[in-house]
């Protein structure tokens, strides 16, 4: 695990992250070539696509590929660096919530979706899939790439399904999701939070325990065009994104979604416990959604002037931004 907290500048590693951005288009690419020389074989492999549920069932994680020398290498471009304000019991299953989301998510990628910054080092006994959206897993090729990392999908059978197999099964899920990365700029904290409560319900339901994560330094690795809520370039941005599921971000400042070299510091908060409730009322989702806020805060004001020195404003607990909503309170 790489302690540094100089970025790795070498072309390897700016080749590593440049390729992890670009690697679903490439690989699109690459399907369309195979299909076009290879068509039978193809069509076998989108059937696979279509029926094998491996997302779903708790991914199929290749730990050696996991624990590969080159993410180390990866999370140095930035670098990224995962501390913990306390140890976690490995008998415990946990949901890690994750924020914010920036733009891609690097910090979540390196610090749970990689032992790049030393998961295994950090929290012995767990094991951690990171949770991201249904469409990632219907690329062909890239599919087989992040299942071997062990990602999974953020569906709630998903979680189920991990959380029931066994001590120190966990999932770390990016809470703001794609509506939130419209809203990440260098400086700022707005978390799409308010709103976001399933995950307290499948908390329960499964006995987990909640862990609100902070990953200081998500959002100045890229800058987007000024998109405040309620102008014209944003509520077109949002009705975008509601109809594909991907959030159509207007970077400015990248070549072939280049990020600025930064630190990333991936900071893990107390745990909070949850009682395990098959028919958890709306009252007690949200009493525990309440003290997962207060927890994250508490993750923020403790290491806010020591990992968000540059910061513009506080964190801010936001719901999704909804342009006719937003037109009917104007």
């Amino acid at each position: 695990m790489n302690e540094s907290i100089s970025p790795n500048e070498g072309p390897f590693a700016k080749a590593m992250v440049v390729g992890y951005t670009v690697l679903p288009i490439i690989s699109l690419l690459v399907t369309v070539l195979m299909t076009y020389f290879y068509w039978d074989w193809m069509v076998l492999y989108f059937i696979v696509i279509v029926f094998e549920k491996a997302h779903l069932r708790g991914s199929r994680t290749l730990m050696w590929f996991r624990c590969l020398p080159i993410w180390e290498i990866w999370c140095s471009y930035f670098p990224v660096r995962l501390e913990k304000m306390c140890d976690l019991d490995p008998t415990k299953n946990y949901i890690f919530g994750y924020h914010p989301h920036g733009i891609i998510c690097m910090g979540a990628f390196g610090a749970f979706g990689t032992n790049g910054a030393g998961f295994k080092d950090v929290f012995p006994g767990l094991d951690v899939h990171l949770m991201t959206l249904t469409p990632w897993f219907k690329i062909p090729f890239f599919r087989e790439f992040i299942l071997s990392l062990g990602l999974a999908d953020a569906d709630k059978e998903s979680f189920n399904y991990i959380l029931q197999h066994g001590p120190g099964q966990s999932c770390c899920i990016p809470l703001g999701g794609a509506a939130e990365s419209l809203d990440a700029h260098p400086g700022t904290f707005d978390l799409t939070l308010a709103d976001r409560k399933g995950f307290i319900r499948v908390a329960m339901k499964n006995g987990a325990t909640l862990v609100p994560t902070f990953g200081f330094g998500e959002t100045d690795l890229f800058t987007q065009k000024v998109n405040e809520r309620g102008s014209a370039f944003r509520d077109q941005q949002s009705k975008i994104q509601d109809a594909i599921g991907f959030a159509p971000v207007a970077l400015t400042n990248t070549k072939l979604m280049t990020p600025f070299h930064g630190l990333v510091t991936v900071v893990t908060g107390n745990p909070i416990d949850v009682p395990m409730l098959q028919y958890p009322t709306k009252e007690q989702i949200d009493e525990y959604h309440q003290k997962y806020v207060a927890g994250l805060k508490e993750v923020f004001d403790s290491n806010k002037d020591k990992y968000a020195k540059n910061r513009k404003r506080s964190i801010a607990i936001l719901g999704k931004y909804r342009p006719e909503k937003a037109k009917k309170t104007e």
